[in-house]
């Protein structure tokens, strides 16, 4: 039984699993059995309100909407990517099923 969902979040400029970004961290051996770990892959170069839709989109398996004043005041489109074709990463996520968001380096202060 799945005890806890830690869900990876790249940072500014992150670029997913392919460049190797959370290796170490995704050694399944390193974790109890019952954590699962999973990752995102939001925009390495948006806003942290884009990043956070991009995000939210993907774990539950929906169209990235950005907001119509969010979209209208930052001239670029209400709609981003689409993952409702696939599975969502997370469909069970809720007040009952808590998630885990561990961010890294979002190049700030």
């Amino acid at each position: 039984m799945i005890k806890g969902i830690v869900i990876l979040v790249p940072g500014l400029p992150g670029w997913g699993l392919t460049d190797g970004y959370w290796e170490s961290a995704l050694d399944n051996s390193i974790f109890p059995a019952n954590l699962c770990v999973l990752t995102v892959k939001p925009s390495p170069i948006a806003s942290h309100h884009d990043r956070a839709c991009e995000i939210f989109a993907e774990i539950t398996g929906t169209l990235v909407d950005y907001g119509i004043e969010h979209s209208r005041t930052f001239k670029h489109s209400r709609w981003g990517k689409d993952y409702s074709n696939i599975p969502p990463l997370y469909s069970e996520w809720g007040t009952s099923n808590p998630i885990h968001l561990v961010c890294h380096s979002t190049a700030v202060n």
